[in-house]
C-alpha cells in the first residue's frame, strides 16, 4: 500500500517533467525530420503518463487538487503553502498540519482508485 502511494507520488513529482518532455518531441515530430522509433516510443510514454496524473487529479475536490499541484507539483515547501493560504482571501486559512492531511487524504483517493483499476 505504501508503495503504491510512493509511485503516485512520484508520478506526481514528475508531471512538468512529462509536460515538457511531450512538448520537446511535439517539436521535433512538427519539425521536418521525424522521430525514430525510441523517441515514438518516449512520446507514447509520457503522454500516457500526463493523462494518468491529469485523471488522478480530476477525482479530487478542488482544494485536494490545489494543495497536490502546490507541494507535490510545483515542489513548494509546507510552510510556503500556509503562508500562501494566509495571504490569499479566496482560502481560509488552514495550517501545516491541516494541508498535508488533506494532501493525505487526496493520495488515499487516487491509491484506492488506481487499486480500484488493476482489481
Amino acid at each position: 500500500m505504501v508503495d503504491i502511494i510512493f509511485q503516485i507520488q512520484t508520478h506526481l513529482r514528475k508531471y512538468k517533467v512529462y509536460c515538457a518532455c511531450e512538448r520537446d518531441l511535439e517539436m521535433l515530430n512538427d519539425g521536418e525530420s521525424e522521430l525514430n522509433f525510441s523517441q515514438k516510443k518516449r512520446l507514447e510514454e509520457v503522454r500516457k503518463n500526463r493523462c494518468m496524473v491529469e485523471n488522478w487529479l480530476s477525482i479530487l475536490s478542488n482544494e485536494e487538487r490545489h494543495i497536490i499541484q502546490l507541494h507535490l507539483i510545483d515542489g513548494k515547501s509546507w510552510k510556503r503553502i500556509e503562508a500562501e493560504y494566509e495571504q490569499k482571501d479566496e482560502y481560509e486559512y488552514r495550517a501545516t498540519r491541516t494541508l498535508m492531511r488533506y494532501q493525505q487524504q487526496a493520495l488515499k483517493k487516487i491509491e484506492e482508485y488506481v487499486s480500484s483499476m488493476v482489481a
